[in-house]
């Protein structure tokens, strides 16, 4: 064998000096891919000028994705921090908080909200609804409102691995964002680690609520000539993609699993064009204080966002309020706009 090995070793180079070379004119021509005909184009990221996404990893605001390039947003469900406290004790001490110390979805889901009880025995209820973003009249703000049973059969609780996936239509949707910090979990690019990534959703006990707002830009928003019945792009892998024509804008599917079972439960909501409602009771107090969130830490998202806009969504979302907690964050919007307006 020792033998056998050391003759190996000494036939190798003379075995690599033996290939011939490759000559110039072997080599394999590179063909470039035939562009899509100019009808057939999907809207490009090239033309809307918009804070996008650059996959750098930094934990902050959420930017724009557009729908063509990522059209699958997933957003683990976790209880929130209480960004709001902090934000309350600052402005009592007549000082505006630091953007860092201003979290929108943490704000807004500081506040109750009046969404459904579970019904047919399911653990928890799931709503979804669209209205006109009120920083920016051709956007659309995306309410998604989720609820637990606080009475529920403890046999359905904890919800394990808890995730809300939204999936945009590129043909309706030119680009869209999350309302507060960037909570989107990055999309796997390897089939083989989808399932890893499903699994990454959170935990959930009884009495979970939460609200997750998303800012949607329509394709009519950006006057995209190029809208077609069929549109013809290329995914970031180069594999021509043919989108069906739709109406609707997005589909949401609300994905957990129930303890000790490995398949999956999911609700699922669409929403269309159609179904767009005026900002008014819960949906306008969320969007009131996601508007003081993004005036608070100057967003760059802000758009025309002021603080008599907060008022008056504020007070157009009142309701009974009956701990009197939209009241003290009316008393909070009054206090901010008067330390900004010193700055």
């Amino acid at each position: 064998m020792k033998r056998f090995i050391s003759l190996l070793l000494l036939l190798l180079p003379a075995a690599a000096e033996a290939q011939p070379p490759v000559a110039p004119e072997q080599a394999p021509e590179s063909k470039a891919a035939p562009a899509p005909a100019e009808a057939l184009r999907a809207p490009r990221p090239d033309t809307v000028a918009l804070p996008m996404h650059d996959h750098t990893g930094l934990v902050g605001e959420c930017p724009y994705r557009h729908a063509f390039t990522e059209p699958r947003s997933v957003v683990p469900l976790t209880p929130c921090g209480n960004a709001y406290a902090e934000c309350r004790r600052m402005l009592g001490e007549d000082k505006l908080p630091a953007a860092g110390d201003v979290h929108i979805d943490q704000l807004v889901n500081h506040f109750t909200y009046d969404y459904p009880a579970p019904t047919d025995g399911a653990p928890l209820s799931f709503t979804a609804e669209m209205a006109p973003c009120p920083w920016n009249a051709e956007h659309r703000l995306v309410r998604f409102g989720i609820r637990l049973r606080d009475d529920a059969d403890t046999t359905l609780l904890p919800l394990r691995h808890a995730r809300l996936r939204v999936e945009f239509n590129p043909a309706q949707v030119v680009a869209y964002r999350l309302v507060g910090d960037d909570r989107i979990l990055p999309q796997p690019r390897h089939r083989h680690r989808r399932h890893d990534a499903a699994r990454r959703g959170g935990r959930l006990e009884a009495g979970y609520s939460t609200t997750i707002l998303y800012e949607v830009i329509p394709a009519d928003a950006e006057r995209s000539p190029e809208r077609a019945s069929a549109l013809r792009l290329e995914s970031r892998e180069g594999v021509p993609v043919i989108l069906i024509p739709s109406s609707e804008l997005l589909t949401a599917r609300l994905r957990y699993h129930l303890p000790g079972v490995r398949r999956g439960e999911q609700m699922t909501a669409t929403l269309k064009e159609e179904n767009l409602v005026e900002l008014t009771g819960d949906f306008a107090f969320a969007a009131a204080v996601a508007m003081y969130g993004q005036l608070l830490s100057d967003s760059e998202f802000r758009g025309d966002s002021t603080w008599d806009k907060v008022l008056e969504l504020a007070e157009k979302g009142l309701g009974s309020d009956p701990d009197e907690e939209r009241r003290e964050f009316i008393a909070l919007v009054r206090m901010a706009q008067m330390l900004d307006s010193r700055r």
